[in-house]
This record gives structure tokens, C-alpha cells and sequence, in this order.
């Protein structure tokens, strides 16, 4: 789910990007904030007491207004307990929505850099990849069917990408998703050091027998040096190697 890309490091930096309308689970989000129990002195609970503050949640405008539509209560102010500063009744996600345009480029509170570009997840229906970092240290397309000559120019134009994760969702040809050929196809267009494919379904077949297929777009000499396309399937937990590892 496009929502929590990157989960681990948006809790850090307090930021969510979504990539586009479709944003179920975004309740899930007041997991990654502190919260506290307010109890009176016979221990009745009260309310809750935000402690880390609004999450900014960042979208083009389309997605935000949809997600405002589909979680109105996680849109308006929280109502809080009468007489009680700070106190809210119900534990909900307290986010800061804001609206970018689809090429938008940000820093984060704490300076990260995020470069939106957008893709087309079936048709032309716009859905968005990021970049995080420097120029190519780690660019992210969850769900992408084809890509705008504009963002492609732009990916094209980065040196050498670090780390590339891209949508590979299944064997055979998609409306809405990257294929196997489809998304092999990109990263041998890009070149990256090192690339993940992300959203795989079953029918994209046993994950060990896909890893191997892949590992066969790789060679590595006896210098250890390595030639082809470093493609590797993700997982669910996984760390990302550090970008300093890949210089």
C-alpha cells in the first residue's frame, strides 16, 4: 500500500506522501504518533493527549481532497474534553493535510529531500513516484502502468540512480501495473545500482524461482565485479541496504 512507503522513515521525519487516491488504512497512522491516556483520579479514562504532533500528510490535490472525502473525522479538528487543553475524546491520526502539485519538490522539517514526479497508473490516471535524497539516492514507483515522457526525461537525466523500487505485479501484461518484462525492461532502461520490485502477486510465481530468473540478469567477474541488472525481489520487513554502502 502506496500510504506507508517508506513507514519506517516517515516516522522519523513526520511525514506521509501518498501516491494517489486510494488511501485504506490511513486510521493505522496514529501507530507511528505518541499518544497518552488521560485518566481522572479514580482512574476513568478521559481522553487522549497527543504528544508528537500532526503528521503532514502530502498529496497533489486530487488525493487529498478524496482522502478529506473518505476520512472526514481525520480531516476536521478533533473535538476535545470540556475543560481539558490538549485533550482529545478519541484516538485518531492527527495529521496536517497539504496539497503539492504533481512535479512538487520538498524538504522535510528535519531536511530530507522529496522530488514528486507523475506516473500513469492505467491510462492516464495519475498516480506518483518520489524520490528521496540526493539526486538518485532512492526513487520509488509502487504503482505505475507507464510513465509521462516528463517524468521519464527526468529519470533518464539522473546520473545513476542508487537505489531504484519499482511495481512489478505479475507475469502477464496489466492495465494498472508493470508485468515482469515491463518493469526488467525499466530498470534496464535506468541502469540503478541495485533495484527492488514491490507489489508482487502469487501469480508472479514462487519467490525463489523469480529470484533466480533475476539473479540471471546479473553477472559478477571474478574481481566481483558486477555487470547486467541488479534486480532483487522485496519483502515484507526488509532493510534497504545504506546508500553509503552503494557510493
Amino acid at each position: 500500500m502506496t500510504l506507508f512507503l517508506l513507514a519506517s522513515m516517515q516516522a522519523s521525519y513526520n511525514i506521509v506522501l501518498v501516491a494517489y487516491l486510494i488511501a485504506i488504512g490511513l486510521d493505522d497512522v496514529r501507530d507511528l504518533q505518541q499518544i497518552r491516556e488521560v485518566r481522572d483520579s479514580n482512574g476513568k479514562q478521559l481522553g487522549y493527549k497527543p504528544i508528537s504532533g500532526a503528521l503532514k500528510v502530502i498529496s497533489n490535490e486530487v488525493t487529498i481532497a478524496t482522502v478529506k472525502r473518505a476520512f472526514p473525522y481525520l480531516a476536521k479538528k478533533q473535538e476535545c474534553v470540556p475543560g481539558l487543553k490538549g485533550v482529545v475524546l478519541r484516538r485518531v491520526a492527527q495529521l496536517d493535510f497539504i496539497s503539492v502539485s504533481n512535479d512538487a519538490e520538498i524538504v522535510s522539517d528535519c531536511g530530507l529531500r522529496v522530488k514528486l514526479f507523475p506516473v500513469y497508473h492505467g491510462g492516464k490516471y495519475i498516480s506518483l513516484g518520489f524520490e528521496f535524497g540526493q539526486r538518485g539516492e532512492f526513487v520509488y514507483i509502487s504503482d505505475v502502468s507507464a510513465l509521462p515522457k516528463s517524468s521519464m526525461d527526468y529519470l533518464r537525466k539522473i546520473p545513476r540512480i542508487k537505489i531504484l523500487v519499482v511495481d512489478c505485479l505479475q507475469i502477464k501484461k496489466h492495465t494498472t501495473h508493470f508485468n515482469y518484462d515491463e518493469a526488467v525492461a525499466f530498470v534496464d532502461e535506468l541502469q540503478p545500482r541495485l533495484a527492488y520490485f514491490v507489489g508482487a502477486s502469487c501469480s508472479l510465481g514462487d519467490a525463489n524461482e523469480v529470484q533466480a530468473r533475476l539473479d540471471k540478469l546479473c553477472k559478477v567477474d571474478e574481481e566481483g565485479k558486477r555487470s547486467g541488472l541488479n534486480i532483487k525481489l522485496a519483502y515484507d520487513g526488509e532493510t534497504i541496504p545504506t546508500l553509503m554502502a552503494l557510493s
